[in-house]
């Protein structure tokens, strides 16, 4: 039995990815993505 939080849970990590390469048109593959690692991709970092 799988409650509602858990199929969230599961779901939300994969569109992070797509969503941060909308906004500022870079991919990063490595997880998490935080600040910094974003910065870096922008190369202001």
């Amino acid at each position: 039995m799988v409650g509602i939080a858990e199929d969230i849970a599961t779901v939300t990590p994969g569109l992070i990815g797509p969503a941060v390469y909308n906004a500022i048109g870079k991919w990063i593959d490595d997880f998490p993505i935080t600040p910094d690692k974003v910065l870096r991709a922008l190369g202001k970092a």
